[in-house]
């Protein structure tokens, strides 16, 4: 969301805009963002400087008041072009796992699409800004008039019939994105490592630990050669899993993938809860 605004002048008036939740949820639990405040006074008092140049932004969350909590910063102007003699704009991108404020559109963004756990029944397909630094160096990158669009090289193949459309709704619209082929395999012998572990866990070896109630994941494929695996349902904290995980999956996965030496096993099988064997 982007806000334009020109703050007024004069002691006493502190100007802001706001976002606070649709129900009745009591603050501050419901959360609050201010997207700009400001306050009226223009000269210095107290030794104290003037607040022409200086707006704030705040997350505000946490229990009830005195315990709750809140996130702020400061952006400054310059003072031929303060927030009170000129109009100025507030940016506000919101994702899942963080808030990023700018400044009159200070941001040199463009959009990313990938997907997390490519060909797996994991598999989510995303969308999400991106930053300069956060762009990787072998992305597609397709330069629309208004914006760039970064692809990843990793995701293509799985992006096949995708969709990006653009809907509209009672809050003004989003973007949407369909891709029917993000869960279908599709691996050949130059697919990256990940990719094919995960063709051979979730057709080969899943499969078989279905009989227990038992799945495994690939978390990471290191740069040691090693598959990072976790376990989950009846093969966490189960009494067989180290003869599972050494003559099933790994012989498995050596045989099948030449890039991978050994796998590791990152669960926490203290936790044994639904266990198969005890």
């Amino acid at each position: 969301i982007t806000v334009c605004f020109k703050v007024p002048d004069g002691t006493g008036l502190w100007p802001a805009i706001w976002m606070l939740p649709f129900d009745e949820t009591p603050w501050p639990k419901g959360g609050e963002i201010d997207l700009m405040e400001a306050k009226g006074r223009s000269y210095p008092v107290d030794g104290l400087p003037g607040e022409a140049n200086r707006i704030g932004s705040a997350v505000h969350f946490g229990t009830e008041w005195p315990d709750n909590r809140y996130i702020n910063a400061d952006f400054y102007s310059s003072n031929e072009n303060t927030f009170q003699s000129y109009f100025h704009s507030i940016t506000l991108i919101f994702q899942s796992n963080k808030l990023d404020f700018y400044v009159n559109n200070e941001t040199d963004l463009s959009i990313r699409i990938f997907i997390s756990d490519p060909g797996t029944p994991k598999a989510e397909t995303c969308l999400a800004y991106c930053k300069p630094d956060e762009a990787m160096p072998d992305d597609m990158i397709i330069n629309l008039k208004l914006i760039s669009v970064h692809i990843e090289k990793r995701s293509i193949p799985f992006l096949k019939d995708c969709e990006v459309n653009f809907d509209n709704d009672t809050f003004g619209g989003q973007l949407t994105i369909k891709a029917p082929n993000a869960r279908l395999p599709n691996i050949s012998s130059d697919s990256p490592v990940e990719d094919r572990i995960n063709y051979v866990i979730y057709n080969e070896i899943n499969p078989m630990l279905e009989s227990h109630g038992g799945e495994v994941s690939l978390v990471e494929f290191n740069k040691d050669n090693v598959a990072v695996l976790q376990f989950g349902g009846g093969c966490q904290g189960c009494g067989m899993v180290d003869v599972t995980l050494k003559d099933g999956i790994e012989k498995t996965l050596i045989e099948q993938i030449p890039e991978v030496k050994s796998v590791k096993d990152l669960t926490d099988h203290s936790i044994d809860d639904n266990a198969y064997y005890k």
